[in-house]
């Protein structure tokens, strides 16, 4: 009997010990979806401005050149290819840390799912940002799906189990860690599309209206709601890319949501907005994301933006 116990112990042991040694080893390969792992470190009450999304977001606005005009104290969460539910979560655990005055949303994380992203890929990164955010917030992730969506799944993820398999997916797809420049801001390459001179022609004006996908519309719900509790502004931006036409008939949805309950959004993929700056052809990296130029022009005319509606200006 006790040879058997002993086998017994041996097995689990081992079991036990190979078990944290692929987890141990998988979060040692693992790339994070973050831009900036300093962004949840931040003092807390240190932040009067916030900008949240996905890598439309961390490639074109560039919080300290916005901070030098509009006198404001910001930073970015950036996650590649966010979705709403993450960006709820974010903005959740962010709220218990700051005290925002605005916080700018990636209208992309609503439309995302009708782009050009592949699923499995969205999928990973989802995972990938969820993981990033502290532990205690990932425990009341864990709660509050499983609460609201029965999903058992969270606890693997939020738990930051990560396989090979879906790190390998990640690190192919999107490189290492991405590590920001500019409090949460990463330039997305150094090339130019062609045509420089150009004025960039962007928006696709739907007849159609389609609406969100259900998901994405309980994640907008919450976090307009969550928003209006804290008394934190919320202003919803679309930066430049040429969206897809699912996209631009969601887009129309997303509109009537946002005018029903008097949020503001700033679109700059349609012209008529775009046209409000000095934004080129020759500013975008590639169809969907900006570089360093296209970042900055977009960053100041948001620092001009703020600084209009706070009646601020940075000290010299």
């Amino acid at each position: 009997m006790k040879q058997i116990w002993k086998s017994l112990i041996r097995t689990v042991l081992f079991f036990l010990c190979a078990g944290l040694m692929v987890v141990s080893v998988s979060g040692a390969l693992r790339v994070h979806g973050l831009t900036d792992s300093g962004y949840f470190k931040q003092p807390v009450n240190s932040l009067d401005t916030v900008y949240i999304g996905s890598c439309h977001f961390y490639s074109t606005i560039m919080p300290s050149r916005v901070d030098a005009i509009a006198g404001t104290n910001s930073y970015l969460a950036g996650g590649v290819n966010m979705t709403a539910r993450v960006m709820y979560y974010y903005l959740k655990a962010t709220l218990e840390r700051q005290h925002p005055k605005t916080v700018f949303l990636d209208s992309f994380a609503f439309t995302i799912h009708d782009s050009y992203v592949d699923p499995e890929v969205l999928g990973t990164c989802e995972r990938r940002n969820i993981a990033d955010l502290p532990l205690l917030d990932r425990i009341k992730l864990i709660v509050e799906e499983i609460r609201l969506n029965r999903d058992m799944n969270a606890i693997y993820y939020a738990m930051d189990i990560s396989s090979f398999h879906e790190n390998w997916i990640y690190f192919s797809n999107f490189g290492a860690d991405n590590l920001s420049e500019d409090h949460g801001w990463k330039e997305y390459g150094t090339s130019q599309m062609e045509h420089p001179g150009d004025l960039l022609q962007c928006g696709i004006a739907a007849e159609n209206t389609s609406n969100l996908r259900e998901e994405d519309l309980v994640y907008l719900e919450k976090i307009l709601d969550l928003a209006e509790r804290e008394g934190t502004e919320v202003i919803f931006i679309s930066v430049p890319y040429e969206i897809t036409e699912p996209e631009a008939e969601q887009m129309n949805s997303f509109r009537s949501i946002l005018e029903e309950r008097n949020v503001e959004w700033l679109d700059f993929t349609q012209n008529e907005w775009l046209s409000k700056t000095d934004f080129r052809r020759g500013y975008m990296n590639d169809a969907n994301h900006t570089n360093r130029k296209g970042a900055e022009v977009i960053s100041d005319w948001l620092g001009r933006f703020l600084m209009n509606r706070n009646g601020t200006q940075k000290s010299e």
